[in-house]
Formats: C-alpha cells, structure tokens, sequence
C-alpha cells in the first residue's frame, strides 16, 4: 500500500491505491457512523470472502464480504487499526490510514480540507 492516497474536500472523498480507486460523494459517507477498529477484536467486520481484488496477508484492497455479511471496498494493511466508514451505497469503507484520528476529524469537517 505505498501508493495508498486519501484525500477529502468539500464535495467528495477520493481513494487511489494501486489497482483500485474510487471518489465518494461527501453526501454519501456516513462519518457519525465512522470509527477506528481493531479487526483481531472485532470479528463481525474482518473480511471473509474476495469478490473482486487482492487479498494477501498484510495487504488486501479491493471488493470483500465481511463476517458480518457486509460488502466492503478495503484498502488495508494493518488489521489492528483500520477505519470503517459506512456509506448510504451499501457498503462499508475499511482503509488503513497513517493517522487514523486525523482522518475521522477531517471527515467531520471537509470543507476544511
């Protein structure tokens, strides 16, 4: 994930990786729902089946299902810190991102950005 990129603004929040990206409109993120967790203690949210993507230990980016039955794009290196953020599209973000606490902050306050 070296070339992992998140960038948020007032319209919308972009993620490129190195095989998958995306841009979500701001209005479809849900960041009161956002949170850090930790996969190994959170079992319901670990990803459970490829769909569409790369799945490597320590690097998975791409379509998932979840435990929890769940879709989910991921971009995640790191499962003891990942942040999970729902969308109004039916499925979840889980991105590994280097400052996690920072990143829940801007998404409550893109226009900042």
């Amino acid at each position: 994930m070296r070339n992992l990129c998140v960038e948020i603004n007032s319209r919308e929040l972009r993620v490129r990786g190195d095989l998958y990206g995306r841009s979500i409109a701001i209005e479809k993120l849900q960041p009161e729902k956002a949170r850090i967790v930790d996969l190994r203690e959170e079992a319901e949210l670990k990803p459970v089946l490829r769909t569409n993507g790369i799945g490597l230990p320590g690097y998975q980016v791409g379509w998932f299902r979840l435990n929890n039955g769940e879709k989910a794009l991921l971009y995640m290196t790191d499962e003891s810190k990942v942040t999970c953020l729902p969308t109004t599209e039916s499925y979840a973000l889980l991105l590994s991102v280097e400052s996690a606490e920072e990143f829940l902050e801007a998404l409550h306050q893109p226009a900042r950005v």
